[in-house]
């Protein structure tokens, strides 16, 4: 073999083993993207079932002092729901005027309303739960019904299937002579959507 022909089949068998190498690499990277690929594609396709339902809510019977009331004449009270475990339950702003300016939502509520062990509420699907106000005329006549009485107020959840809303039946429970009676009147907050009512 002379020299010239040597030096070809040199060249031949080196691009033989240099095109070698390169696709086995194409090969290894082709697998590794395809792999990779069909993992995101699977999280991102995942979506809930035909049998996934919203979770059952409970709504609890609330009490809190009327001390705020009583201190805070003609004013709109709104009331936001709190999530909290075993039952939800109602946090309270006093109603303020900012002048027009949007003003930041504070998580320090006026009223801080608690289960007090009463019956509870349970909601599921088609319902309407948004904010609920106790309008300035309900909130004096609440405190005209108390006096100079020491006072506790009690919220009960009800349903209205008519406006799948939830709503909550107020009653008045007074101290009187070291005994405490609960008056005859009830006061109903008004449920908010889509419109807030409020005087």
């Amino acid at each position: 073999m002379t020299n010239h022909s040597a030096s070809a089949a040199g060249l031949i068998l080196a691009c033989v083993l240099l095109g070698s190498l390169i696709l086995g690499s194409c090969t290894s990277t082709s697998t590794d993207t395809t792999t990779s690929d069909t993992t995101r594609t699977s999280v991102q396709l995942t979506s809930p079932t035909a049998t996934t339902v919203a979770p059952v809510i409970y709504l609890s019977s609330l009490t809190v002092s009327a001390a705020v009331i009583k201190a805070n004449p003609n004013v709109n009270i709104m009331f936001i729901y709190y999530t909290s475990a075993p039952a939800w339950r109602l946090r309270g702003w006093l109603f303020e005027n900012t002048g027009g300016v949007a003003d930041v939502f504070s998580p320090t509520p006026d009223l801080v309303l608690e289960p007090d062990g009463g019956p509870q509420l349970a909601i599921g699907v088609n319902t309407y739960l948004g904010n609920l106000v106790l309008t300035r005329a309900d909130e004096n006549r609440i405190r005209n019904l108390i006096g100079n009485r020491t006072a506790t107020l009690r919220f009960k959840p009800m349903y209205n299937a008519g406006s799948k809303t939830v709503s909550y039946e107020i009653s008045i429970e007074v101290l009187k002579d070291g005994r405490r009676i609960l008056l005859a009147e009830r006061i109903v907050i008004n449920p908010c959507p889509p419109r807030c009512s409020i005087d």
